[in-house]
């Protein structure tokens, strides 16, 4: 498999079995090790939703990531296969954020610069520019722009000394392809960072610091996840450390809204109580319509829970700016073995189940803190609205994920009108929409006879010339069978009428020849009769 032919200055890469530009990175003992180790349980009714997985692959030591590990970009099967050969990157910070910009290309980011994955075409681009520490980024065909989240150094006045401190703050900021900067929004400007400040002092906790071109800053405004929802124009980030979520206006450039802990919105939890947070330090916020959301809260510095006795869950809740009021409408909490102080996803599917994501490599309530068991790593369940668990895998112990999804292969193909021809001719059959995201091969079948068997197809048109000199006259059916990666099937038939030359589709002008000879020969019997009438009169 060979993935390149870039232009522009991007960097083309080129993929073989198992590996990304260099072939000691296969590792594939690792790779037999872990699909073999995948444990997959689903219910027996089938109310999980058929699709891809997707996810990047990271291998863990204790509580904390080998920055020397490989990351794998991985899509499988529903029972824990790997559908192709993953994507290898030698950085452990690979692959850790990812999502679908369409139904054939995957947006993740590799070793720091953004990279969009065609899976159809087999077309990689890596564009020349950094996404930032998060690297949680998204992309919108429409306006070919990436949004990426990172932080720069800003001098910000300390709550409690009064002091200017440089301190490192995040921002979102839009680049076109060639890294050109569009448009840029300094998250500083609406958070509240005194509240960081009172949350770290009543959890008693140190400050939290980050290293940034070689200096140590405080680093008090840490967002882990950013939603842009390119239909509505709405961007939608989550200030994790503050316990809030911002609205941007992407069309006004203005903030639209911040709700969360220490805001103007009240909170309000399941039973309809006021609370000061419905999360903390959550993790991957994304809207779901008529102003609800998602999001994967962490359950970390819990202000009400400061030695972590609470468990990770997903949550779903409305947001009403009218009132500026937040309810809660949907908590599925995990088992505390599930728990995670870090990493975490949830996303609604087709079939309105939820599939979240507790993907550490190992459960813990902290990243100094024991783990609550060495028996499995990173987590993913499907849920259904009701809170029932219709599909689990766990990775082995010490291999995590930060964000999983799924998708189902979508394959299409429009019918061929009816053809007809004369035997002893060919028909050149072009089927030039054929489409699948996950192809796999097709067949031909002419009526019950299979032509064309599995052959390999990757993406695009495919041709066929149908012969007839040896097909009886009368109707026949040309069948075009698609099969994706899953072994789903679409069919499409083309009726194909044969004729032989006295009923071929000439036969109106032949008759018509016909039908003149006739007469003429009867206008040259009926006048040869008169003139050997008036030769040979009767007596």
């Amino acid at each position: 498999m060979i993935i390149g032919l870039l232009s522009n200055g991007f960097t083309s890469i080129s993929v073989g079995k198992s590996i990304l530009l260099n072939e000691n990175l296969k590792s594939p003992e690792n790779l037999f090790f872990l699909e073999n180790n995948i444990k997959i349980t689903n219910s027996n009714d089938d109310k999980y939703q058929n699709g891809v997985n997707m996810f990047g692959l990271i291998q863990g030591s204790d509580n904390e990531l080998f920055e020397s590990n490989n990351s794998y970009l991985a899509l499988t099967d529903m029972n824990g296969k790997f559908l192709v050969d993953p994507l290898v990157s030698p950085s452990s910070s690979s692959f850790t954020e990812l999502t679908w910009v369409n139904e054939s290309t995957i947006l993740s980011n590799f070793e720091g610069k953004p990279m969009l994955w065609n899976i159809a075409t087999n077309i990689t681009e890596i564009f020349d520019f950094q996404t930032g520490h998060h690297d949680d980024m998204h992309y919108n065909p429409d306006t070919e722009s990436f949004l990426i989240l990172d932080y720069f150094v800003k001098s910000i006045k300390n709550t409690s000394s009064g002091e200017f401190i440089e301190t490192l703050v995040d921002r979102v900021t839009e680049y076109t392809r060639d890294g050109t900067q569009r448009l840029r929004w300094d998250l500083s400007t609406r958070a509240n960072l005194s509240l960081y400040d009172e949350n770290i002092n009543r959890l008693n906790i140190s400050r939290d610091t980050l290293e940034f071109n070689g200096e140590v800053y405080p680093y008090p405004l840490r967002t882990n996840s950013m939603f842009w929802d390119t239909d509505n124009g709405g961007i939608y980030v989550n200030l994790a450390q503050v316990n809030q979520i911002m609205k941007i206006n992407y069309y006004t450039r203005e903030f639209d809204w911040i709700i969360g802990q220490g805001t103007n919105y009240t909170l309000y939890d399941i039973n309809n109580t006021e609370v000061e947070s419905l999360w903390y330090h959550a993790s991957d916020v994304n809207p779901i319509g008529n102003n609800e959301f998602l999001l994967f809260d962490n359950n970390y510095r819990n202000l009400t829970d400061p030695f972590g006795n609470f468990s990770s869950s997903i949550l779903r809740f409305k947001v009403d700016p009218v009132n500026e009021t937040v309810h809660e409408i949907f908590r599925w909490v995990g088992p505390q073995d599930y728990t995670g102080y870090q990493w975490g996803s949830v996303r609604k599917l087709e079939n309105d189940n939820y599939l979240a994501g507790f993907g550490v490599p190992v459960h813990s309530t902290g990243p100094n803190d024991p783990p609550y068991h060495t028996s499995y790593g990173g987590v993913a369940v499907e849920i259904t609205p009701t809170g029932e668990i219709v599909w689990e895998m766990r990775l082995p112990f010490n291999w995590g994920f930060n964000r999983i999804h799924r998708i189902s292969p979508t394959t299409s193909v429009s019918p061929i009108p009816p053809q007809t021809t004369d035997v002893g001719t060919s028909i050149d059959l072009n089927w030039e929409d054929a489409f699948s995201n996950f192809p796999k091969s097709y067949k031909i079948t002419l009526d019950t006879d299979e032509v064309l068997v599995d052959t390999e197809w990757n993406y695009g048109t495919i041709e066929y010339k149908l012969k007839t000199a040896t097909l009886s006259q009368g109707q026949h059916i040309i069948t075009l069978t698609l099969t994706d990666i899953l072994n789903n099937v679409t069919e499409t038939a083309t009726e194909v009428t044969i004729l032989f030359p006295n009923t071929s589709k000439n036969d109106s002008t032949s008759f018509l020849n016909l039908i003149l000879i006739i007469n003429s020969f009867l206008i040259i019997m009926i006048t040869y009769r008169k003139r050997r009438a008036s030769s040979h009169p009767r007596n």
